[in-house]
């Protein structure tokens, strides 16, 4: 399966080898949800874009904590995402865990965000680098170096939920859990580019 660059209606969307480039090409604007959620969508890349308008000349100049105070939890909020931040898995802090009920949010703040069955209440689990960082070039990660996707491959298997986000703030992937035998090692996401799309320009 070739990599796919696809232009839809809520922003411009790059298939690397998750899901079936003929489904998003041709059978996915037949789906009932397409045309149930077209507006909520179309209301949504508006918020975006006015959140990318605001911030669009200080994302490269913000500290990592700062782009994810003032951009990334911002853009997880607005997509009804409720999070945790700064959660531990095994003696690691991944960034987020997020949550699409608010009481699965209550039941895992309850058992306590350091014991492992935190993560059965939880939905994703997502990391976030600064706007600078390449997500395919290794970075210094606790006294080694350590590529993006694999880190956040390893937090998606220890949490054991069957997908997680990557992000910079400009690129975000959404990366599985299981892969078929063809699928390659972080090479498999579905990716969003932010600063490209057409709402935003």
């Amino acid at each position: 399966m070739k990599t796919q660059q696809l232009n839809l209606p809520f922003g411009p969307i790059r298939n690397n080898h998750l899901l079936s480039s003929h489904w998003i090409e041709h059978r996915l604007s037949l789906e009932p949800e397409w045309d149930e959620h077209r507006k909520a969508a179309e209301q949504l890349l508006g918020r975006l874009g006015s959140l990318w308008k605001k911030q669009r000349k200080r994302v490269e100049q913000y500290t990592e904590p700062s782009l994810e105070q003032a951009f990334i939890q911002p853009i997880f909020v607005e997509l009804g995402w409720k999070l945790l931040y700064q959660v531990y898995l095994r003696g690691r802090k991944p960034d987020y865990a997020l949550f699409i009920e608010e009481e699965d949010l209550d039941r895992a703040m309850s058992v306590g965000r350091k014991k492992p069955n935190f993560w059965n209440h939880t939905t994703l689990v997502a990391d976030a680098k600064s706007w600078k960082v390449n997500l395919d070039r290794p970075i210094k990660i606790s006294n080694k170096r350590e590529y993006p996707p694999e880190q956040i491959e390893w937090y998606i298997n220890q949490s054991n939920r069957k997908y997680g986000i990557l992000t910079n703030g400009r690129l975000w992937r959404l990366y599985p859990k299981l892969l078929s035998p063809q699928q390659p090692r972080f090479e498999t996401y579905l990716e969003c580019n932010l600063g490209v799309c057409p709402s935003n320009n």
